[in-house]
């Protein structure tokens, strides 16, 4: 089992926020609107899988239901989720109070989506990368899910975090290049009332969304690498954060040329270039990746994660090449590339979760839930290619026409899509228990307090071994007594010194344990 001390380590190096005071409260509550995001959208997903399920489909109060569901669960499982998810990272590189802030806002605004869904009005308009439903509740709880993420990413940029934080702080900028983008947008064109409408509004911006989803998903690779034991080379990393930059400033010059009323096919071709970024990361990563073993538990599950993600985003690409018209080819890739970095960021939860004061989700249940997520969601996406490759029609449900001439194929999408949502389910109540057992200010103080007991352990553990050590090196040749004498007699002294020092710490991690006990007691 790797040693507390060597993990706290490479997590306060990666995420300078664990350090700092109040911070892991903040992140707590970015993860927490992250699950609830992701359960609420696995909910849905059942109703937009029943409704182009064989049979069941046909239903006609399915299809009715089906394009709202579909909506609130693209919002909640894609826009919310990668959101809060992209928050969490970024507040734990460059916590402050913009953070703080953004996570009541972020909040507030995935009720008012939960609530315009189940009881607002308006209809609903499936526009391509954020469809809305077209009532004022849910369009104010869609912009301040924008807000809340913002002022995370904007903290983010203000830091600047470098070196292996650098894919994080590209995908903020791209974050916020997307809603600049969405602002100049909606300042040139009339007030959107169709689809058509919403889709030109968000066209440009929504394709430097999905550039800012990539970004981040790179950098929960290199964490996940390292956290596996897989040495990743500073130029792949760079390499892919400099592609990334290049497509981002090359899509910020096209929407600043073209007109947004007449959006042209440059955004489509320069995101085809903007997903293969990653590359550089998946020819320095694969065979380590296949080649590593053994370890701690927590480097398995960092192993599986970061497997299942590169294979899920490797799929997603090439079924992007099948793409021949609108029908359910699209969700395909899509899918299968949104599945790619929701299961990197599955994976940093599971990493992040101790650090942050949670309950530790049992390894294997983490290396069988990621597994089972990713095995569902691979069924599904190929089977959507499948039914699409014989005439299914995308955003469409069974019954109002979105069937296809292969009974199979509708089959795989089904079973694969009930599969994915298991996994979610799964993820959502393990990460969602871990949670919600965190404790408060005063628990988080009894937790910090418990780490350097532990790591003052760790401390004396590694003190007595470097005695050990100088004792192993002492000669043992007769004639280089004195030598081996002075040898002894120092790693006795250093033994002494560090035993003394480590009863010294144990003292004072009791004292602070005391006190914070006394200090429940009064409360």
């Amino acid at each position: 089992m790797e040693p507390l001390r060597l993990r706290r380590t490479r997590l306060n190096a990666a995420f300078p926020g664990l350090a700092a005071p109040g911070t892991r409260g903040i992140a707590r509550a970015w993860l927490a609107a992250a699950v609830a995001a992701l359960g609420a959208s696995g909910l849905l997903a059942l109703l937009v899988v029943a409704a182009r399920a064989p049979e069941i489909g046909r239903n006609a109060a399915l299809a009715a239901a089906f394009p709202r569901a579909l909506v609130v669960h693209v919002t909640y499982g894609v826009i919310a989720w990668l959101a809060a998810g992209a928050a969490l990272i970024w507040t734990l590189l460059a916590p402050g109070r913009a953070a703080a802030a953004g996570t009541g806002v972020f909040w507030a605004g995935l009720v008012l989506v939960g609530v315009s869904g189940v009881a607002g009005g308006g209809r609903a308009l499936l526009a391509d990368y954020v469809p809305v439903l077209d009532d004022g509740t849910f369009l104010l709880g869609l912009g301040l899910l924008a807000a809340g993420a913002a002022l995370a990413a904007a903290g983010t940029l203000r830091r600047a975090p470098r070196g292996a934080a650098a894919p994080a702080t590209a995908a903020a900028l791209a974050f916020l290049a997307a809603l600049v983008t969405v602002a100049c947008a909606g300042a040139v064109l009339p007030l959107p009332e169709a689809s058509e409408d919403y889709a030109r509004l968000f066209w440009a911006a929504g394709h430097q969304m999905q550039l800012a989803w990539t970004l981040l998903m790179v950098a929960a690779w290199g964490l996940l690498a390292r956290t596996a034991g897989i040495a990743l080379p500073r130029e792949a990393t760079a390499a892919a954060t400099a592609a990334g930059l290049l497509v981002l400033a090359a899509a910020a010059l096209a929407a600043a040329v073209e007109s947004p009323s007449r959006p042209g096919p440059v955004h489509t071709r320069l995101m085809a270039l903007g997903g293969l970024a990653p590359l550089p990361l998946v020819i320095a990563l694969a065979v380590p990746l296949l080649r590593a073993a053994g370890g701690s538990t927590q480097a398995a599950t960092a192993r599986t994660a970061l497997g299942a993600s590169m294979l899920l985003y490797l799929v997603g690409g090439a079924l992007a090449l099948t793409i021949a018209g609108a029908d359910t080819r699209v969700p395909a890739h899509y899918h299968a590339s949104i599945a790619g970095v929701t299961l990197a960021l599955m994976g940093l939860a599971y990493l992040l979760l101790p650090a942050l004061g949670c309950r530790p989700v049992r390894p294997a249940l983490a290396r069988a839930q990621l597994a089972l997520y990713a095995a569902g969601q691979l069924a599904h996406a190929l089977g959507l290619a499948w039914a699409g490759g014989a005439g299914a029609a995308r955003k469409t449900a069974l019954a109002a026409g979105g069937g296809a001439d292969s009974p199979a194929a509708l089959a795989l999408t089904g079973g694969g899509g009930l599969l994915a949502a298991a996994g979610g389910a799964l993820f959502v109540l393990a990460a969602g228990y871990a949670v919600l057992r965190a404790s408060s200010t005063a628990g988080e103080a009894a937790d910090e307090a418990e780490d350097r007991e532990r790591q003052h352990e760790d401390d004396g553990e590694e003190g007595e071994l470097a005695v050990r050590q100088a004792r192993a090196a002492a000669p043992l040749d007769p004639q280089q007594g004195l030598v081996g004498g002075q040898v002894e007699a120092d790693a006795d002294g250093r033994e002494d010194q560090d035993l003394e020092q480590l009863a010294f710490h144990r003292a004072d991690a009791a004292r602070t344990s005391e006190a914070r006990r006394g200090v429940a007691c009064a409360r």
